[in-house]
């Protein structure tokens, strides 16, 4: 139901926006007040009639029919083979949980180095991403002199090429896997290609509008392919009772680099040192980050057991 709350709620304004002739994403804006607040957003427009309303209660509804073939084949499974030879093939399959490690306790968790090079590495990588994430667009105001329409226009490029990153990165370092290399090798190579690419935002100040956009590009891919990566490595590490608190664990770090960054690059823009200084800390991030990887996790290995 809130799938598809949400789903109607976006399909009006959509459509709303494009009947009223205003465009959508940040364009809107250039009308002095829109819409008013008060006036309902459903006005006169059916979400019936919007092909995006159609074309997402076609997707619900197979994803339902899906869900709903999925449950009938576990039945008939189960009644077919029975339940206990379905968890027998289970415990086969997953492991059995006398034959799992225990979890690691949360006092040794933090005493270990591999966890404080993720942590680490994740607040100094999260911090960049989180000012490119915000300041893109403010960055483009202030320095490349764009409006409202035209940051409507370029600004999504850098932010598809992440969600193309985020597929690459895994992809990679699986493939690096299947071709055979260790996994300590996959993930490294995978890491050390993504940081690679991010110092060339340095030189975002320096060239036109147009390559500034490519560069930016380049940064959301790389960024969001180290982020997969990063966030994989926890479970080649440590038993799988202890992979969800690594995990917060460097989660809670990456949020943190993201609020101390853009505290500190505000801080640095209003004390006049310029993007061009604050691209030339946040581009370096990642290849820190890498080499404390490199120094912190010698070899990716589980946690205790021999090389």
């Amino acid at each position: 139901m809130v799938v598809l709350g949400v789903w109607y709620l976006a399909a009006n304004t959509a459509h709303n926006l494009e009947a009223r002739k205003i465009a959508s994403g940040f364009a809107f804006l250039e009308r002095e007040a829109g819409f008013e607040i008060g006036e309902s957003p459903f006005v006169a427009y059916g979400a019936a009639s919007s092909p995006i309303w159609e074309k997402g209660r076609k997707y619900i509804f197979s994803i339902v029919a899906i869900a709903e073939d999925y449950q009938k084949g576990s039945l008939h499974l189960a009644k077919k083979i029975g339940v206990k030879k379905i968890a027998i093939i289970g415990e086969v399959v997953v492991g059995t949980p006398a034959s799992e490690p225990p979890a690691i306790p949360w006092l040794n968790l933090l005493r270990l180095r591999e966890v404080w090079g993720l942590v680490v590495a994740k607040f100094l990588t999260d911090g960049a991403w989180y000012f490119y994430l915000f300041w893109l667009p403010k960055y483009l105001y202030d320095a490349r002199g764009f409006d409202v329409k035209q940051v409507g226009y370029y600004a999504w490029i850098p932010y598809a090429a992440a969600g193309v990153g985020s597929l690459t990165g895994g992809w990679f370092s699986s493939w690096l896997l299947t071709n055979g290399r260790s996994i300590d090798a996959a993930r490294k190579i995978a890491l050390g290609a993504s940081a690679a690419v991010m110092p060339l935002i340095i030189f975002v100040t320096h060239v036109p509008v147009e390559l500034a956009i490519v560069l930016f590009s380049i940064a959301f891919f790389g960024q969001q392919s180290w982020s997969t990566l990063v966030m994989i490595v926890p479970t080649d590490l440590f038993p799988r009772r202890s992979v969800g608190s690594v995990a917060g664990l460097v989660g809670f770090g990456g949020a943190m680099g993201g609020i101390v960054s853009n505290l500190m690059a505000g801080r640095m823009l209003d004390l006049g040192m310029g993007y061009g200084t604050v691209f030339a800390i946040m581009g370096m991030c990642h290849v820190t980050a890498f080499v404390l990887i490199l120094v912190a996790i010698p070899r990716i290995k589980p946690i205790g057991r021999p090389s």
